[in-house]
Formats: structure tokens, sequence, C-alpha cells
């Protein structure tokens, strides 16, 4: 009996080692598919998002020679003995497609190129599972625009399982074209000697039959946004991504109400603990229907012209909220805070109504009512149904979450939901950060709360300054240059003119841009009776200012500061939005501000005797 064991004894050994030794491997394809892009269908894009355009309306896909064309595939195995080999592998399209095949034995970071000729080469990276069949596609566009790269349906950007998040959705059943729809998730993260935030990049996907599927990864839990963009449409919404977050976006009726949901987790108690409540869906029905209705519907004039006016109210003040329906949202309802808070200190009046309390040397103003970008009429009576519908979703929102702020227990929670918008451009966020900052650790505090507590601090007390400018009061005084070097003051332009208008604008603020035609006419009718206009920018660098003052050729006095909101003279004025415009007498007293042209047109006509 005992030979008998010893006998079996290394067969026994062999098996074991053979199992212990031998790791199964799965076999993964990457395909891609290549789109060229024909020259006559080059169009101009002015920033990233334009990205996002559907790529098969700016020409007609064409083959190209295979051998300008290379596609190269790199990533490390790991070998038995602890060492790592590397695997590059070329190919080229043929018939526009390219295919790898290989096997892997656990997730692995595969970086994927392409070169076009001598042209620098574009890349992509993707963690590659086994048994994955990955997809890609790559746009060769004319010079000057770049050639692009992108995942079809998945993209998994995480190298550590333990920090993994998944967001996903399938949204075929919308009646959607998503044959070119795209999705990208962001989020953000900041310097904490700088207080400075940049982007985070958490992944880029074409959608696959109306599907995909992203992976990320992240170290604590933050606020990410979620892009989707399809054709000439977009919406974005904010998902609360964490280890182990299972996060999905399900068909709603229309884009604009879509949504991020998790059935467990920090994005479900700070998120569907509000949105997925049947009062909050029963808006959000309501507002799919009137969207429906009112777009469908031809708009009479009035509708159309009152539309516009509320979209264009927001003067570029950037939106806390996330979603398109929100920054309709924020169109009207940063506006109309702005309105109110002013209000308070600009219509202490007496008996007859106008003001009591004027500067001296301002007694002659004659003071009226502060103009607002927003209708005199109610809400109400102003807005189309689906915006009235978003105004009554953004306070269920707003409610849910400033709640949520001010008496959370967990206090990430506190700080994810004021990183979300809660108490937005509000003094009742300062105490949540200040009782943040002594319960984080002091990392978390340096990145995510000291900077953000003190920007809104320095916003609040420029808004303060900004309602002491109002009708009746004198103007600051300041100096700045312009391009080219020359000091101008304030006073320099009020002892040459009647009347002034300063007027705060950036390159980057639409609304100030649009009013330019209109002032130019402005300024063509009435410089010769004492009007001058002088435009102060609050860009950061000059070589910005320089480029959107040529392109949009100011034909008046042009000035800048190269500071930002930081500057000492948009301080002074408690520039907190653009565009920011003040009428100013040659007395140096302000005689309105925030003017539309129309009005800054009657006031000129009025006052320069026309």
């Amino acid at each position: 009996m005992k030979k008998y064991f010893e006998s079996l004894l290394p067969k026994t050994l062999a098996f074991f080692v053979l199992v212990v030794v031998v790791i199964p491997t799965y076999a993964y394809t990457i395909s891609g598919k290549l789109v060229s892009v024909k020259e006559t269908g080059t169009v101009d894009t002015a920033n990233e998002q334009s990205e996002s355009i559907d790529e098969t309306q700016l020409g007609e896909e064409q083959e190209l020679a295979t051998n300008t064309i290379a596609v190269s595939i790199s990533y490390e195995l790991a070998n038995d003995d602890g060492t790592t080999q590397q695997v590059d592998i070329e190919r080229h399209f043929i018939d526009g497609l390219v295919e790898f095949e290989g096997t892997l034995d656990e997730p692995t970071p595969v970086n994927i190129s392409v070169t076009v000729g001598a042209e620098e080469p574009v890349g992509l990276f993707a963690v590659i599972e086994p048994e994955d069949d990955f997809l890609f596609e790559f746009v060769d566009n004319p010079a000057p625009k770049r050639d692009k790269i992108t995942a079809i349906g998945t993209l998994r950007l995480y190298e550590d399982p333990g920090k993994k998040f998944t967001i996903s959705g399938d949204l075929s059943s919308m009646n959607l074209d998503l044959s070119s729809a795209i999705v990208e998730v962001l989020g953000w993260e900041s310097d904490p000697a700088t207080g400075d935030t940049q982007d985070v990049f958490f992944g880029k996907a074409k959608f696959n039959d109306g599907r995909f599927v992203i992976e990320g990864q992240v170290h604590e839990p933050i606020v990410a946004v979620v892009v989707i963009v399809v054709g000439s449409a977009y919406t974005q919404f904010q998902a609360i991504v964490e280890a182990d977050a299972d996060i999905t976006v399900s068909p709603r009726g229309t884009l604009y109400t879509l949504g991020a949901s998790a059935k467990s987790g920090r994005h479900a108690r700070l998120v569907d603990s509000w949105r997925a409540t049947s009062e909050f869906e029963r808006l959000m029905d309501e507002y799919d229907a009137a969207h429906q209705e009112f777009y469908r519907k031809p708009q009479k004039p009035s509708e159309t012209v009152k539309s516009v006016e509320v979209e264009t109210s927001s003067d570029s003040m950037p939106p806390e909220s996330t979603s398109q329906m929100d920054a309709e949202l924020s169109a009207s309802s940063n506006s109309e805070e702005l309105d109110s808070q002013e209000t308070d200190s600009q219509t202490k009046s007496d008996s007859n109504g106008s003001r009591a309390l004027r500067d001296e040397g301002c007694e002659h103003v004659e003071i009226e009512e502060v103009a607002s970008p927003q209708m005199s009429e109610s809400t109400e009576e102003i807005l189309p149904l689906h915006r009235q519908l978003s105004l009554q979703m953004e306070q269920t929102r707003a409610e849910a979450l400033e709640n949520i702020a001010t008496n959370a227990e967990d206090p990430i929670d506190a700080l994810l939901t004021l990183e979300m918008g809660a108490h937005s451009f509000a003094e009742e966020a300062l105490p949540i950060f200040d009782r943040l900052a002594v319960t984080l650790d002091d990392d978390l505090v340096g990145r995510r709360v000291t900077h953000f507590r003190n920007d809104l601090a320095s916003y609040l007390a420029n808004r303060g300054i900004s309602k002491s400018l109002s009708p009746g009061g004198k103007a600051p005084d300041f100096t700045l240059s312009n391009l080219e070097g020359q000091n101008i003051s304030l006073q320099d332009l009020l002892s040459e003119n009647e009347l002034v208008l300063i007027e705060f604008w950036a390159t980057w603020c639409g609304p100030c841009i649009e009013s330019f035609p209109a002032l130019a006419q402005i300024y063509d009718e009435f410089r010769d009776d004492g009007f001058e206009i002088a435009s102060i920018s609050v860009d950061a660098t000059r070589e910005a200012w320089e480029q959107g003052s040529m392109e949009h050729e100011l034909a008046w006095v042009n000035l800048g500061q190269e500071q930002g909101f930081e500057g000492d003279v948009a301080k002074s004025y408690g520039v907190t939005f653009l565009p920011q415009t003040y009428l100013v007498d040659s007395k140096g007293c302000i005689i309105q501000k925030r003017l539309s042209s129309d009005h800054l047109e009657e006031l000129l006509e009025e006052s320069l005797g026309r």
C-alpha cells in the first residue's frame, strides 16, 4: 500500500502544479472604423464643444490609400516571474476597417494610436477587459481641423477596480437619432495652493445602438457632469460618482429631462431622494409634454420675443445647475435674484415715489427704478408653460439640496450638495463652509472648501458694492490703459463729454458681443453730441482682450485691466456678472445702470436734447 501511494505522489503533485500555473486567458477584439471628411465639408469650429457635431454631416466617407494610415495598439503583459513584456501591434485600415485580436487574463490598459502620413499621431487610452469587443471611430479631418478618435459604445478608463464607478444608459427607445450622438463625463479638481480649477476627463464615447457605458475611477466622492449631445441639441446633468457607484441614465420624454439615477450610495441619497419622487416625476412628465407642444405649434410673435428676452437675461452669469433645463431656469432666476437683491438699496423712496437718498452733487439726478432684463409682468403671465414647470422643478431641487446641505450629518454629503449648487451665491452657504472647514481633513478643506468659501465671500462683498452704486450715486473714478498703452481716466472722459457709458465686458461673454452692433449704432448717432462709451475688458489676459477687440472693431474707448473679476476697477464697481453697464453724467453721477440698448437710446435722446 505504501508503494502504491508513493507511486501516485509525483502524479498528484504534477496535477496540483498544473492547476496553480495555468491561468485562463480570454480573447479580445479591438475594431476601428475610418471616416474621412472631405475638404469641401470643412466647418469653422470655434471651441471644443463643436467636436461633438455629427461628423457624417461634414463630408462623405472616402477610402484612403491603406498605406497612409497606420493603426497601432500597445500594452504590457505580466509574465509568470513577475516581469512584464511589451506588446506592440501595427495594422492599416482596409476598406475603412481595422481589427486586432489577442488574449488577456485581466483588465489591461491599452494605448491605441492612429497616424496619417507624416502627421502627429492621435491616441486613445482604454482599459480592455478579457472577452471585450472594443470599438472606435477615427475621423480624418482636413487641415487645420484636428483628427479625432472616439470610443463607440463602451469606454473604460479605470485602472484600480477598487475605485471604479460606472455610468451607463440605454436610450434606444427614445425618439432621437442617436447614430452620431456623443456622451461625455467630466469632473473637476482644484489646486489647493491657488484654488484654480481644471476639468477631469472621465470618458467620451459615441452611442452604439442607443447605448453607452463609461467606467472611470475616483479617489473620493465628487460631482460629475454627464453631457449628451444629439445633433445640434444637448443636455447635461449631474451625477455623484464614488467607488462602486453604478449610475444609470434612463429614457424620458425629451432630451432635456434626462438625468442619472442609482439604487444605492450617495447619488441615491443626494439626488434620487428628491428627483425620483412621484411629484418630481409628474413635473417632468408635464414639462416634456409642454416642451413638445410649445415647439410643435407655430409661435406667436409676442411669445417669441418674450422667450428671447427671458433667455438672454442671464447676463452670462454661469448657472450653478447643469442641465439644459436648469440652464433655462438660471437664465431667468439668476437675474431675478440680482434684481431683488439690488431693489432693497435702490428703492428707498420719499412720499412721491422717488429716491430720497442721493450723493452730494447728484441731487439733480431724476431717479427711476433700475431697469430689469425681466419684464414687469408676473412670471406666470410671461413664460410659456414648459418654462413655468422648469421653475417649479428648480425650486424643488434647490429646496432639497439646501435642506441636505444644512442638515446632513455626513459632512461629505453637505460638501457635495454645496458643489451641486445648494445656497447658490447666498450668504447661507458661508456657515456651512465654515463648519466643514473644522470637520473635514485638512487636505480636503484645502482643495474643496477654503477657496470656494473665500470666493463666495468676495462675491457677496462685490454684490454689496454693486447694490450701493445706484442712480443718484457717484461713480468710482479709475485710470486704465488702452491697447496703445495710453492711460485714460474716467475724469478725462467726463471732462470732454456730457454722458459716458461704462460697460464691463469679456470676449467669452455672449450677450456682451451681441450688444455691440446696437451700441455701435447708438454711438454713431450720439458721439458728436457729447456721448462716449468706455468698454472695460475683464479678460484675464491681454491676448484675449486684444484679439476680441480686433475681431469686434470697437470704435469707442477700449480699456482693459487683464485681471478678470479680481481687478481693482471691477471690484470698485462690484462686477459679478456681465455685461454690466453704468451711464454717468459729466458730474460723475450715475444716471442709470443695467441699460438695454433701447433704454439707453431713450435716455440719450432725453438728456442730449434730440
